[in-house]
């Protein structure tokens, strides 16, 4: 009996673990994306689990880094500053990648307020803070990748 009850508790952890580990999957597939004429290693965040924990919990972001939040249709995508360690520029993106809205200097203590346009958007693209004024990108602009 007890070597059935120790067999079913395995099999139970082990499963558990699996799972755990497939829903916690954080392997970001990246690409180039262009900004204001400057190329950006770009993080994609493209299904719910991953746009859920985006850039939450890390320490900073390079300079000529990016996370782009793809959404499968437009819509009003709002973003807050949850779990975030610093400061960030967020971007909205029209569907046709087209700059529609900015948000800058967006410190962790903003949370619970959420950002975003009023119109709807296909991505967003979290950039660290200061980013959009060096490049000087202001709406209607497009983005590559």
């Amino acid at each position: 009996m007890k070597y059935i009850y120790y067999s079913i508790t395995t099999a139970a952890l082990v499963l558990g673990l699996c799972y755990w580990s497939w829903s916690h999957n954080t392997q970001y597939r990246t690409v180039v994306m262009t900004m204001g004429g400057e190329p950006f290693t770009t993080e994609v965040a493209d299904t719910p689990a991953l746009q859920q924990l985006g850039l939450s919990y890390r320490k900073s972001i390079g300079p000529n880094n990016a996370m782009l939040f793809v959404f499968g249709m437009p819509g009003d995508y709002k973003f807050w500053m949850k779990d975030m360690n610093f400061p960030l520029d967020i971007i909205w993106l029209s569907s046709d990648k087209k700059i529609i809205y900015i948000k800058k200097d967006l410190s962790p203590q903003t949370y619970p307020q959420s950002f975003g346009p009023a119109t709807s958007t296909q991505y967003v693209i979290e950039v660290a803070q200061g980013t959009v004024e060096r490049l000087k990108l202001v709406p209607s602009q497009v983005v590559s990748w």
